[in-house]
């Protein structure tokens, strides 16, 4: 198992930059199952930015291989 350093895990404030999205949008994907839950640390909540970036992966799949 590998373990992975605290700098590249974001806060709720800096995934919402990085998505463009809000916090409450952000709550609203996380409490739909259709965003990855954050790890928490303390009273604190991140997220693993390798997560994120295979969470936008997936989205963009999807895209591509949309047809009409």
């Amino acid at each position: 198992m590998q373990i992975e350093s605290t700098s590249s895990l974001l806060e709720r404030e800096q995934v919402c930059k990085f998505l463009g999205i809000s916090a409450r949008t952000l709550e609203n994907l996380v409490h739909d199952s259709a965003f990855p839950p954050p790890v928490r640390l303390g009273k604190w909540c991140y997220w693993s930015q390798i997560i994120i970036d295979i969470w936008v992966q997936r989205q963009r799949a999807a895209q591509e291989n949309w047809r009409h």
